[in-house]
């Protein structure tokens, strides 16, 4: 009985597009590959997509990292849906440092009786874009949009210091800048993908700060150089909202 109840409960790692469920399945499997996106890369958050059989919602707990080990600790549920819709659920691994990591899954429902279902290797390349939180003091690149457009900030202070912001990414789209301590953003900016709207991408910008401060955009596609965008908000005014949707064509 408790071998047939696993068997109900166990669910299914699934690939992003139409990835089917293995024949006589006896336990929990990744898809190849197992993280969205499918080629993380050290500036952009890293997920796993956990896909549950119909008569077994899994409920993930906080993935649990030590080293390069990573294990997605999870509890079945004796819930049955019909018809089944195979629920996706994203499960955020964060931005990983450039490396080989072990994505091990664990089945927790036994107290004291953790069960491994599978376990598969998978990289993080670099980032194509200078992002070293430990050196403010040079230029530094966002990559947005999978480092098509490279976004780096210049600040000046009221008593004369200068520097460089440090970015932070947060997803493909998004990121932030911090000027003089880590826990303290002063930038948000947006690269959008418009293209089916209008054949542009649309760049925002919002800041809390009354600094000054110097925006600049590279198009890498375009030519580095040929392709910058600039944008200076004046030292003791407070930064202006940024809204741009015709500087950046699609093509």
């Amino acid at each position: 009985m408790e071998a047939a109840r696993r068997l109900a409960l166990l669910p299914l790692v699934l690939l992003l597009a139409g990835a089917a469920a293995p024949a006589a399945a006896q336990g929990s499997f990744f898809a190849d590959p197992p993280t969205l996106p499918a080629a993380p890369t050290s500036d952009l958050p890293t997920v796993a997509l956990v896909a549950a059989l119909p008569c077994g919602a899994a409920v993930p707990l906080a993935p649990v990292r030590q080293g390069d080990l990573i294990e997605l600790r999870y509890e079945p549920v004796e819930v049955c849906v019909l018809p089944p819709p195979m629920p996706t659920l994203s499960i955020p691994l964060g931005v990983l440092p450039a490396g080989t990591y072990h994505l091990r899954l664990v089945d927790v429902h036994l107290p004291g009786q953790p069960h491994v279902d599978q376990e598969v290797d998978f990289q993080v390349a670099p980032s194509p874009c200078d992002v070293d939180p430990h050196a403010p003091s040079a230029p530094q690149r966002l990559c947005l949009q999978g480092g098509r457009f490279q976004v780096s900030v210049a600040w000046q202070a009221p008593d004369g210091r200068t520097g460089f912001g440090v970015p932070t990414p947060l997803t493909r789209d998004t990121g932030a800048f911090w000027f003089f301590e880590p826990g303290n953003r002063e930038l948000m900016v947006k690269m959008l993908d418009a293209c089916a709207v209008d054949g542009s991408f649309w760049f925002y910008a919002a800041g809390l700060t009354d600094v000054g401060v110097a925006i600049w955009v590279d198009d890498a596609q375009r030519g580095t150089l040929a392709a910058r965008w600039t944008h200076e908000s004046p030292l003791g005014q407070p930064f202006q909202p940024v809204a741009d949707v015709h500087s950046f064509p699609c093509e």
